[in-house]
């Protein structure tokens, strides 16, 4: 089955970037909130859950070429 919302581990190594660029580019608006991750949990505090085929779609268009 396919995967949506995956931890940051697995978005990582699913992707084959680092944590840091994952951030960076989150950091840099690439990565649009709901759309692409969302918090798990209560108060904004929990971990940031990835949507990855909208993450993957996303490098394509602005990283990947």
């Amino acid at each position: 089955s396919e995967l949506y919302w995956a931890t940051t581990a697995e978005t990582c190594r699913q992707l084959r970037i680092s944590r840091s660029s994952l951030y960076r580019l989150r950091m840099a608006g690439l990565l649009k909130p709901g759309a692409d991750f969302h918090r798990a949990g209560v108060g904004g505090s929990g971990r940031l859950l990835w949507h990855l085929p909208s993450v993957e779609l996303r490098l394509r268009a602005c990283c990947w070429g």
